[in-house]
């Protein structure tokens, strides 16, 4: 009788490729594996020869799944998922919580409205939030992974998420101030007391709209982005909104945005990991990628 299991590729090979497949990059499945960028890549090109297929293509700056490596991964990638479930509850103690940073304004606004999903497609695994404004060393203070805003990559082991734009939001009982550019002047301005962040001050979007600063506009300040949101929803004024924290927000219709352009930012949302990821980790690592190529359809 004939053993199907004989054409079945070695399970070691699959979990490099899924490693690789996370982090689109050999280096770093090989950190995560604690192996070799050269047997990665061995492990890859005797995975390649027992498929007969090409999973990679290699591009001068990284590497781009093929139409068949996307087909393995989204075949192997819940069957890992299933298995590291069946390990987990089949253990004789439950896995370490996952510590997930990110500063107050993206955990109120991003993260947490996601979290819901995350906890029933995968029960087995305990987050820790961890939400603050300063930076982190991820080794040192045992974090996992973190969400950082910045211009340009920071330091580490950093994935772009996803880009940022600004554009006025405000209640939609507000919504007459959005008739003219002149409109919002009819009320208080919320502002993000940020002196960091200039483009999520009045003063540059009163200068684009060429509206008049004398005398000076009403101003309700914050020192929490969430607040700033927050006090829009309430009817307070006209707010600076990220788009990709209060996109769903005007989904929902709670805020409305005018019809102008908005205007992109410099600044864009990274992922930073920990050299080392544990799979449970690495779950959570695919889970924000994909909330972030979503993100990233509307950009």
């Amino acid at each position: 009788m004939r053993d199907e299991l004989n054409g079945v590729p070695s399970f070691d090979g699959l979990k490099t490729f899924l490693a690789v497949c996370r982090r689109m990059s050999i280096t770093g499945a090989g950190e995560a594996l604690h192996l070799t960028q050269s047997a990665v890549s061995r492990q890859i090109q005797s995975l390649e020869r027992s498929l007969g297929v090409q999973l990679f293509r290699r591009q001068h700056r990284g590497i781009k799944l093929t139409s068949a490596g996307q087909s393995l991964r989204d075949l192997v990638g819940p069957w890992s998922d299933e298995l590291a479930r069946f390990c987990a509850t089949h253990g004789t103690a439950r896995l370490a919580p996952v510590t997930v940073t990110a500063s107050v304004g993206v955990t109120a606004l991003w993260l947490l409205p996601r979290l819901a999903a995350f906890n029933n497609a995968h029960p087995d695994i305990d987050l820790r939030i961890a939400a603050h404004n300063r930076v982190v060393d991820l080794e040192s203070e045992d974090v996992d992974l973190a969400v950082r805003y910045s211009q340009g990559a920071p330091a580490g082991d950093a994935i772009l998420m996803f880009g940022d734009t600004i554009l006025p939001v405000a209640a939609p009982e507000l919504k007459s101030a959005f008739k003219s550019s002149s409109g919002i002047l009819e009320h208080p301005l919320i502002e993000f007391d940020d002196r960091a962040r200039p483009w999520l001050t009045w003063n540059e979007w009163l200068s684009i709209l060429e509206l008049p600063t004398t005398p000076p506009p009403r101003l309700l300040r914050f020192n929490h982005y969430d607040q700033v949101i927050q006090a829009a929803l309430e009817g307070q004024g006209i707010a600076l909104g990220r788009l990709p924290l209060v996109r769903p927000l005007i989904q929902q219709g709670r805020l409305v945005a005018p019809a102008w352009k908005p205007r992109k930012s410099d600044f864009g949302y990274w992922l930073l990991t920990r050299k080392r990821l544990r799979p449970e980790a690495e779950t959570v690592m695919e889970w924000l990628m994909q909330e972030a190529n979503a993100e990233q359809n509307y950009e």
